[in-house]
Formats: structure tokens, C-alpha cells, sequence
């Protein structure tokens, strides 16, 4: 197969965005001296230079905010509370129109507050489904004892999950009676609560650094990627250079037992949310390339409730970030692109779903688990990869998609359509279904969106139901490249 994909791939130079098109984050068409995008916009297109143009403002207008150079005095916030709390009323009064659909549904109790051990009684038992596939080491409960020791930011992110959940799970109402507590509404009390409790944190000097501050902010944006995804990528910024702070991926990137489970989910996060965002601007590729190493020991640690992705298919996603990243900001390190593309998709074809399976302690169903991640990174490998100009469109390469997507979805059916499996694949197999949809057909597209909504509800999250958005947005632009589709930083994992 490698044999007849190399001789297959022409050399193409990648493309490059013009200024315009990266300020707007649209897909440049790379044509010289300008692109017809900025033409068909009546823009004059700055070109292709490797400095930024200089823009002209009109005058008594300011380009942007410039930050204070001033240091905040001791024992202050480096984030003003005030502006936190004006931030959240406003997310009160605009969340339920962009990110929590459901704005009418409401709790039938008066004065509704999530009991302290609401996730190990709501969420957990429906979580635990996955240990029948294979033992999980981040699957347990959290003693009560505990949960009263934990810093405010935690104990205010874990209301925030229980809500959340709960929220998604609620039936529609028209009318909310009167004199009751929205869920939603408490949910963005305990976010708020959780945001100023990070704010004093962030105003110590030296508690920023400490690990409780990075597990706390680590744990809270895992929590609020599920209640407010369009903010992941400014969390996944600001925690990466905290990290850097606080001494670096070569510090936290290995088995701290009280930080393993939030690094590891910083970094799932981060790779794949990398996938669903345009390459232009993915977060931190080349950082999870660099520390490769240390990121395959913490993957492997222990399987992921939310992503039963085999480790070497997971670090192969990690490469092919990476790639696309290297070609889209025009420069390349060692190999050219061609020859990097064909190796790291040659090695997700050696991936043996059977001998993996073989490897792990398991019941049955792993080999389908992993047959499934193999034929969606494989998809997303020759895609994404094909958007940028690193892959041909061949008959070497068509005849490879074909193959994977009938088996994606075939296996896809199989084990959503079966009684024993549905509500264990349910937990991770949505970024698997949104790759599928990406190639679906009419109707495998409705497949696609309605087992999204039921995975909504099945682990009480938003995120399937904005992926579904963002692919039926897609399918109705008759668009076909992977970049077209997702045009902005999107995330549709829990983490």
C-alpha cells in the first residue's frame, strides 16, 4: 500500500494564506499577486509577505486595547473582579442562545443546589459503564471528606459538572413555572464563583505557580470546555503558559499522581481539539511534538474514559497536527511534507487492532474500539492533509478512504446498534462519528445527527449536539476540504 501511495504523491508546494484571510480565518485560495477571496470582497488583499502589513487607522480610533504595563501591587488580581463579574452576567444573558440550547428547561424544585455528592450519584454509575470494556483508573468516586477540602475553584467546577449533566438530560419545557431555580442559572452562579476564586489565585505571585493553582485552572477549564466550548481555546493559551511558568511540560508531563488525570486532560484537549480547528491556528502542536515522549507515558498510563483512542493511534494524530501545522505557516523542519505524510500514514496502517487488543485486559469489544479509531485517524490523516496540498487526490488514496469509511461505518452501526455496546461506545465515540459525517453520504448524514443528539443526552453534555451544528453547516456549503469545515478552533470531547 506505502509502495503505491509514494509513487502516487506529486510534489505540490502548500499554499499560503494571505493576511487578510488569516486576520478573518478563512481559507485562502493562495492566488497571486491576490487571492479571489479578498477580490470577491472588494478588499484590497495585502498579499503574501512574510511581515505583517501595517494597517492605517482611521484617526481617534484605537487598533486594539494595549495591556498596562504597570505590575499589580501584592496581594492584588491580575484579573479585575469586576470585570469578571460583569463577564458573567452578561454570559448569563447571551449563554442560552449560543451555548446551552435548552433555555427554557427548568428544575421542578424550588431553590435547586447540586448535592455534594451529586457526580458520584448522577454521573458516575452512568460512566462506569466503560470498566466493561477494560479496568479504567480515572473512573472512581470521590469521597465526601474530600470534596469539603478542596480548593473553592474545584469544588465550584464540579457543581459545575453536576448541573451540566443534569441540565442536558432535563426534558424540554415551554414554560418554566414560576418561583423556580433554572439550572441553568445556578450553573452559571458556581462558574462565576469558580472564575473569581482562579482570579485571587492568579493575583499571588507565587501561588500562580504552585500546583494547586495549575491543577485548579487545569481542572476548571476541563469543566467549562463542556459549558462554554467557544472559550477553549483562550483557557488552552493562557494554561499553556502557565505551565511554562511553573516550570515547563518537562516538570508537570509525567505521573504527578495528584496532577496526572488534569495534565493528561489538558493534553487530549489540546490534540484533539487540533483536529477540528483550522490549520492556520492550531494550540501548541509543536510543544505535544517536542514532548512526545512524555506525552505517550501519560497516555498510556491508563485508557481515558472519554477517548479510547490506542496509544499509537493517538500519537499519530499528534504528528499529523503537528504536519499540518508546518505546512500552513510555511516552514518545514527535516523532511519535506510528502515524505512525512506517507510515513505517518503507512504506521497507522501497521496498527493491528487484534494484537492490540491481545495486549490490554479486557472483555470483549476492544478490537472493534480500536478498529474504529484506526479507520477515523486514517480519514483524518488523508484529509486534512489532502485540504493543504500534502496528498493527491489519487486512485491509490481514493481507493484508501473508500475502504476506511465503509468500515467506519459499518463499525459505527455496529456498535451503536448493539444492546451490549451502544451505551459503553456512547462515552468516546463521537469524535469517531464526526469524522465519519465529514464523508457521509444523505443517509448516513441523518445516522450521524441523530446519534449525536443521543449521545447529547446519553453523558449530558452540549458538545455532540454543537458538532452535529457544525457539520450540518458544513454539509449544506457542498464544501469538501477539512479546513472548510472547520473554519474556527472547535473542541467536541469531554476532557
Amino acid at each position: 500500500m506505502e509502495s503505491g501511495i509514494a509513487a502516487a504523491v506529486a510534489v505540490v508546494r502548500p499554499k499560503r494564506h494571505c493576511w487578510e484571510c488569516l486576520r478573518r480565518r478563512l481559507v485562502c485560495d493562495g492566488t497571486h499577486p491576490s487571492c479571489k477571496r479578498c477580490q470577491m470582497s472588494s478588499i484590497d488583499c495585502p498579499g503574501y509577505g512574510h511581515k505583517k502589513p501595517l494597517r492605517w487607522v482611521e484617526p481617534g480610533k484605537k487598533s486594539r486595547k494595549r495591556l498596562s504595563k504597570e505590575k499589580p501591587a501584592p496581594g492584588s488580581s491580575l484579573v479585575n473582579l469586576e470585570q469578571v463579574n460583569k463577564q458573567a452576567q452578561s454570559t448569563r444573558e447571551s449563554v442560552s442562545q449560543h451555548q446551552i440550547p435548552r433555555n427554557s428547561m427548568a428544575v421542578a424544585v424550588p431553590n435547586f443546589q447540586p448535592r455534594s455528592d451529586a457526580n458520584n450519584s448522577w454521573i458516575l454509575p452512568n460512566l462506569q459503564k466503560v470498566d466493561q470494556l477494560t479496568p479504567n483508573a480515572f473512573i472512581s468516586n470521590i469521597p465526601l471528606e474530600m470534596v469539603r477540602d478542596m480548593p473553592p475553584a474545584i469544588t465550584h467546577a464540579l457543581a459545575c459538572i453536576a448541573l451540566d449533566h443534569r441540565l442536558h438530560q432535563l426534558p424540554e419545557t415551554d414554560k418554566p413555572s414560576i418561583g423556580t431555580v433554572t439550572v441553568r442559572d445556578r450553573l452559571l452562579e458556581h462558574r462565576g464563583a469558580a472564575l473569581r476564586a482562579i482570579s485571587e489565585l492568579l493575583g499571588n505571585a507565587k501561588a500562580r505557580i504552585s500546583d494547586l493553582a495549575v491543577g485548579s485552572i487545569l481542572f476548571f477549564m476541563s469543566v467549562d470546555n463542556r459549558v462554554s466550548p467557544s472559550h477553549w481555546r483562550v483557557h488552552y493559551d493562557g494554561v499553556t503558559k502557565l505551565i511554562q511558568l511553573a516550570g515547563g511540560p518537562s516538570r508537570l508531563f509525567r505521573p504527578i499522581p495528584h496532577l496526572q488525570t488534569a495534565i493528561l486532560s489538558y493534553i487530549i484537549m489540546g490534540v484533539m481539539g487540533n483536529t477540528t480547528s483550522p490549520a492556520h491556528n492550531l494550540a501548541w502542536p509543536r510543544l505535544h511534538l517536542q514532548h512526545l515522549d512524555s506525552v505517550a507515558v501519560l497516555y498510556e498510563h491508563g485508557f481515558y474514559p472519554t477517548l479510547f483512542c490506542p496509544a499509537e493511534l493517538f500519537l499519530a494524530i499528534v504528528r499529523i497536527n503537528s504536519l499540518r501545522h508546518e505546512v500552513a505557516n510555511h516552514y518545514f523542519i527535516g523532511d519535506s511534507p510528502q515524505v512525512k505524510a506517507e510515513e505517518i500514514l503507512w504506521q497507522i496502517q501497521q496498527h493491528n487492532p487484534a494484537s492490540w487488543a491481545a495486549s490490554v485486559p479486557s472483555g470483549s469489544g476492544l478490537i472493534t474500539v480500536s478498529s474504529i479509531h484506526q479507520s477515523a485517524v486514517t480519514i483524518y490523516c488523508v484529509s486534512s492533509l489532502q485540504s493543504l496540498g500534502v496528498l493527491p487526490n489519487s486512485a491509490a488514496l481514493r481507493s484508501l478512504l473508500k475502504w476506511h469509511k465503509q468500515r467506519l461505518g459499518m463499525l459505527l452501526k455496529e456498535s451503536l446498534g448493539s444492546i451490549a455496546l451502544r451505551h459503553i461506545s456512547m462515552k468516546f465515540i463521537a469524535w469517531p462519528l464526526v469524522v465519519f459525517g465529514m464523508k457521509a453520504n444523505a443517509e448516513d448524514r441523518k445516522f450521524v445527527k441523530e446519534e449525536l443528539a443521543h449521545i447529547a443526552y446519553d453523558i449530558g453534555s452540549y458538545l455532540p449536539m454543537l458538532a452535529g451544528s457544525v457539520l450540518s453547516e458544513f454539509w449544506r456549503s457542498e464544501a469538501t476540504g477539512w479546513d472548510d469545515c472547520f473554519q474556527t478552533p472547535f473542541i467536541f470531547i469531554n476532557t
